[in-house]
């Protein structure tokens, strides 16, 4: 069963340069990997901006994680 199946993810939202997918709760000390595949038109290889995860109601509360390499064939 994939993660919305699960109701991890409640939605997502699809914009030109971005995913952002709303997850319904993340257990502290418990990692939570999402692996996404997509089908490139183009081959490229580069770096993603930094990614974000805040409490939707509480702003303050969130963490970011570095920049990551992307190679995509």
């Amino acid at each position: 069963a994939g993660l919305v199946e699960e109701k991890l993810i409640q939605s997502y939202d699809l914009t030109g340069r971005q995913v952002i997918i709303y997850v319904e709760r993340i257990t502290a000390g418990k990692p939570l990997r999402l692996e996404v595949r997509m089908k490139a038109k183009f081959p490229v290889a580069v770096s993603s901006p930094r990614s974000e995860a805040y409490l939707y109601y509480d702003p303050e509360v969130r963490d970011t994680v570095a920049p990551a390499r992307v190679e995509v064939r």
